[in-house]
């Protein structure tokens, strides 16, 4: 051997059939000379492992060799591999190029232009120009090849599209007809990968030439020869050529934005049909943005001219027009707004605005009501788009008309969702609902308080919005339940076909969503009709998605956290239905069993007392016997905590839950309430009589200066609340200290024992008297003589004096509420007589 070059490191590259160089390994690249077999190689041995060949390549004069920058070298094997090495050294890949070079020299490679005339590296780059050769059918094949090896790179992609850009593919186009006439499959193959390739080389003005009128059915045409199917032909001439595609409805006077229109057709069709399977991520971008700059252009244009828009809606005013012609205007509004869903929002409203002022609510009168299910369909979307962008002008539109005496959108809409048995075309009109009674936010409709940092998130005020819920929880409300309020007790099943389970479905979906969103307005609905016991109702259905949808309907209520939900559910006993179907489920590990677990789960984790105390009171029983999960056992644990801390001894669960709205309301809110702080419940549960006679004894001690009999005790204690504003200072001190250690407990106190904790009433409460003496009667212990006719001695808290009851009702009650953090939601009681609903907002937490 001789010749042998300097090891360089180098990493060898080999190109996919996914056109993507893959990685083969690091290793060090040498050139040898065998003269005994008269042959040069370029060998390349791993760096891990010196006896691993990565590459083993002779070189032959006929392989073209190509230098790619300063630390490239390419060829392509007789296999048709196409291989590359890249130097980590620019002097490394020079020393290989020179060593290729002179080898192929003497092997009498004298064409060879790159490798005897190669330039300098340094100059290489620069100077390099690609040029293609005029188009025959002899040399197909080698333009194909130069194009293949250019798209490589993109250096040389650029050189050859402003190379091609020069009227190339002008001389390339009538080689086509030539080809078929001659049915010469092979040179329509060569063909069809030229044309990919000059496609692919992501040039605008490329782009912008071949989608010319006179020039883009002979480009479809050679792309109809796909060589990966040689056996089938594509037929995209006959598709674009369908002048039916086009309908020019009205005369568009500027013609450039007819161009427009046709060139994203085009666009859209190559880059969705032709070139599906092949385009790469920076060609498939190109293409859209394209045809997103496209869609700008046409939207602006139309929202801009007047007389267009007058002129295409006036079609649908006429009473003897055609028919069809008023078809092809809703399907043209269809394809408009359907372009408008890729633009920015601006311009998106801009053009529903511009079609509002001219007569865009006129397709609606025409497309919801057509036999046509095509038209029908492009109602909706349309209805579905101006909606998602903006539903104040749909809204501002249906006060408009109610107003007028007209019959509304809305109406139309309820009637189409009831009417229409397409399941389909029900839920579009059910998510166009939605919509509609969507306002958006409401953080002022839910009654929160808004910091003033967020106030500039919230939706301007429009009076439209109060006017169309005033208009909906009045007139139209009743309409879109009338499905389900129309329902009539059978059998213990209920079957209801495909469309009305759909209807029902779509309908408790409807209700769950404004309870949650309309607070007053859907409370006042719920309440003042019977709808809930026809949801009930539902549960009898064979269908499992529609008694999801009654359950959903039902937890939304009770997520609301509000008593007025909670009292009607038990005055109705609308648990029974539900506990019912969720022990038909008889513990399957399913989607209905889990939504019924995870809604006892909610009651007790934000421990509803007064649900909490009617499921167990009636339903405890049954319940208990569940043991594949432990929910209902600690739904009873919840109950005996809360029954622990009701006031009175002598008072049921049931009982203590229904006055806590009333004790509520006399502004006696404390223990008894029901919504005092979880730790001060635990605090209560683990006190024991012997802490209570020891903290009596104690106090006891500071408030009497002497030791004195049992009956003594009292007598001075009673003299002390008769007269509180005459103490002396020091006693004063030390009552104000007894107070101070716990001024939310209040103890009856004995010099036997302690009392059970008591409700205070109110000092102008008289006829609570006889109840509070009986209650602290019955807490005396039996061996407690009693020897005074006074009335049991009360704890020292009256002693404080300077303060009135009203105010110290306030303070408890802002301490409740404070502390209280499961109560941000707006919590809503009726007063005394039932008649009025009193909303008492809780503070944004």
């Amino acid at each position: 051997m001789a010749m042998e070059v300097k090891q360089r490191r180098v990493k060898v590259y080999q190109l996919s059939r996914e056109s993507e160089w893959l990685d083969k390994g690091t290793g060090f690249c040498t050139c040898l000379v065998n003269e005994a077999k008269d042959g040069a190689y370029i060998i390349v041995r791993s760096e891990e492992d010196t006896a691993v060949l990565l590459l083993n390549s002779r070189i032959m004069k006929d392989h073209d060799y190509q230098k790619q920058q300063d630390t490239l070298v390419v060829w392509t094997e007789p296999n048709g591999l196409d291989l590359a090495l890249s130097f980590q050294e620019a002097e490394g890949c020079t020393e290989i190029w020179e060593f290729i070079s002179d080898i192929k020299v003497r092997m009498g490679n004298s064409n060879s232009s790159d490798t005897r005339t190669s330039p300098p590296p340094d100059l290489e780059i620069p100077n390099m120009t690609i040029k293609l050769p005029e188009p025959t059918l002899s040399n197909l094949e080698e333009i194909e090849l130069i194009i293949k090896v250019s798209s490589r790179s993109i250096y040389e992609r650029e050189k050859l599209a402003a190379f091609v850009t020069q009227g190339y593919i002008a001389k390339l186009l009538p080689l086509l007809s030539t080809c078929e006439d001659l049915e010469d499959l092979k040179d329509l193959h060569r063909l069809c990968n030229i044309m990919k390739g000059i496609i692919m080389l992501q040039d605008s003005e490329i782009y912008e030439y071949i989608l010319r009128d006179d020039v883009i059915m002979q480009v479809v045409g050679m792309l109809e020869y796909d060589p990966e199917f040689p056996n089938y032909k594509a037929n995209h001439r006959q598709y674009l050529a369908d002048n039916s595609k086009f309908k020019e409805i009205v005369k568009i006077k500027d013609k450039s934005i007819e161009t427009k229109i046709h060139e994203t057709f085009r666009l859209q069709y190559l880059k969705d049909v032709v070139f599906a399977r092949v385009f790469d991520d920076p060609t498939s971008s190109i293409l859209s943005s394209l045809i997103f700059f496209n869609h700008v252009d046409i939207c602006k244009h139309f929202s801009q001219d007047d007389e267009f828009l007058e002129e295409l809606f006036n079609i649908l005013n006429e009473e003897n027009g055609s028919p069809k012609r008023k078809r092809d205007v809703i399907m043209f509004v269809q394809q408009l707004c359907f372009i408008a869903k890729s633009i920015h929002v601006p311009h998106k409203k801009e053009l529903y605005r511009s079609l509002a002022r001219h007569g865009l609510f006129k397709v609606f009168d025409h497309s919801l009501v057509d036999n046509d299910p095509t038209v029908k369909t492009a109602g909706g979307e349309i209805l579905a788009s101006l909606l998602d962008t903006d539903a104040s002008i749909i809204r501002s539109y249906i006060v408009k008309q109610a107003e007028e005496k007209k019959k509304t959108l809305a109406e139309t809409i309820i009637e189409r969702f009831i009417q229409d048995s397409d399941l389909g075309v029900k839920a579009q009109y059910a998510e166009a609902l939605r919509l509609l009674l969507d306002m958006n936010a409401g953080l002022s409709e839910m009654g929160f308080i808004v910091p003033e940092s967020l106030s500039l998130l919230q939706p301007k005020h429009d009076d439209d919005i109060d006017n169309f819920l005033n208009l909906f929880y009045e007139e139209l409300i009743s309409k879109m339940v009338k499905p389900v309020s129309d329902l009539e007790k059978e059998d213990e099943v209920l079957s209801l076909s495909p469309d009305i389970a759909a209807l029902c479905f779509h309908i408790c979906e409807l209700l769950s969503f404004v309870i949650r969103q309309h607070t007053f307005r859907s409370k006042y609905f719920v309440l003042s009709t019977d709808i809930s016991s026809k949801i009930c109702m539902l549960f009898r259905s064979t269908e499992k998605y529609v008694k999801l949808a009654a359950l959903r309907y039902f937890r939304a209520c009770i997520g609301m956290k509000e008593d007025f939900y909670n009292r009607y559910l038990v005055r109705n006993n609308l648990f029974d239905p539900i506990i019912r179907v969720f022990m038909e489920t008889k513990g399957r590990d399913n989607l209905l069993n889990s939504a019924f677990l995870e809604l006892f789960d909610f009651i007790r984790k934000d421990n509803i007392k007064y649900l909490i105390t009617h499921i167990m009171e009636r339903h405890g029983e049954q319940l208990l016997k569940i043991d594949y999960v432990d929910t209902f056992q600690l739904l009873q644990l919840r109950y005996e905590q809360n029954k622990e801390i009701l006031i009175g001894s002598d008072k049921s669960p049931g009982e203590s839950s229904q006055s806590q709205s009333n004790i509520r309301q006399k502004g006696r809110e404390g223990w008894s309430s029901g919504i005092g702080d979880e730790d001060e419940d635990a605090y209560f549960n683990t006190s024991d009589e012997e802490d209570n006679i020891s903290n009596t004894s104690g106090e006891c001690s500071k408030i009497v200066t002497s030791k004195q009999d049992a009956e003594s005790k009292e007598v001075s204690i009673s003299e002390d609340e008769s007269k509180p504003s005459v103490d002396s200072k020091n006693d004063s001190k030390d009552v104000s200290k007894d107070v101070s250690k716990d001024d939310s407990k209040d103890e009856s106190k004995t010099s036997a024992g302690t009392v059970g904790l008591v409700d205070y009433p109110d000092d102008d409460d008289d006829d609570n008297d006889g109840n509070v003496k009986k209650n602290i009667d019955e807490s005396v212990t039996s061996d407690k003589q009693q020897t005074s006719t006074s009335p049991p001695p009360l704890s020292p808290r009256p002693i404080i004096g300077k303060r009135s009851r009203a105010d110290d009702d306030d303070d408890d009650d802002l301490l409740v509420r404070a502390r209280t953090p499961r109560t941000a939601t707006n919590e809503a009681s009726l007063s005394s007589n039932g008649s009025t609903i009193r909303l008492r907002p809780k503070p944004f937490l």
